[in-house]
């Protein structure tokens, strides 16, 4: 985007704006049509130039404008800031984020003890996640086998800023533009159910996004919500 603006300076002698020098505004229209003006006929020719009218000499209306036409690009990220994990119970209920390579990560594969303590497994949750970098979609965590599976070892919840929504929701209303795309070019007739499934969903101030699978009991999935949030640097 190109804004062209005017700028007017005061002399120290006079305090009269140089605008009332003809020989400035001479020079100024020279440098223009000798300088910019072929930048701007550049851009204009290969449509990449956006003009923004800043006649007003408000700034406030200028700053107005400037963001109403960076609004109208409907612009997201290039790649996932906002973490997104799923938690399931059988990974066959999600078969088709499994087809379309989304990460899956089996929670008693990456743990010698499937059944310790919680608050355990989940630090080599984030421990893991973090190491293996933020992916292009979501992860997928099967709980299968662990103690997170069992709801009675789920009671406590930890302080944590956190709130879940009231509504179910699908995995789509927390994936930017981007990443809806690239599930949605996959040319595969079994990736094209990857957004049926509805899901309990927690969201940190830190933009990660925890789903559940509805298998999981409310509490248990507030237990582990919390307590993964808790964790996160």
């Amino acid at each position: 985007a190109v804004v062209s603006t005017q700028a007017v300076v005061s002399t120290q002698s006079t305090g009269i704006s140089d605008e009332a020098d003809l020989e400035v505004t001479k020079k100024r229209h020279a440098f223009f049509e000798e300088a910019l003006l072929p930048v701007r006929n550049y851009f204009k020719e290969s449509d990449r130039l956006i003009e923004v009218d800043v006649s007003s000499w408000s700034k406030e209306q200028i700053w107005f404008k400037i963001v109403r036409v960076f609004a109208s690009f409907n612009m997201s990220e290039r790649q996932n800031n906002n973490l997104v994990v799923i938690f399931v119970k059988d990974s066959s209920t999600v078969q088709s984020l499994i087809d379309c390579q989304t990460r899956l990560i089996r929670l008693a594969d990456i743990v010698d003890e499937p059944h310790s303590e919680y608050a355990l497994l989940l630090e080599c949750l984030v421990y893991q996640i973090t190491e293996l970098g933020c992916p292009s979609i979501c992860y997928l965590v099967d709980v299968t086998g662990s103690t997170l599976d069992s709801a009675e070892s789920l009671t406590e919840s930890t302080k944590c800023l956190i709130y879940e929504m009231k509504e179910q929701t699908q995995l789509s209303d927390h994936l930017n533009k981007y990443q809806r795309n690239m599930l949605e070019d996959l040319d595969k007739p079994e990736c094209k159910a990857w957004d049926e499934p509805q899901y309990r969903t927690f969201k940190a101030p830190n933009n990660t996004t925890l789903l559940f699978t509805p298998d999981f009991d409310g509490k248990a999935a507030e237990v582990i919500a919390t307590t993964y949030c808790s964790m996160e640097k």
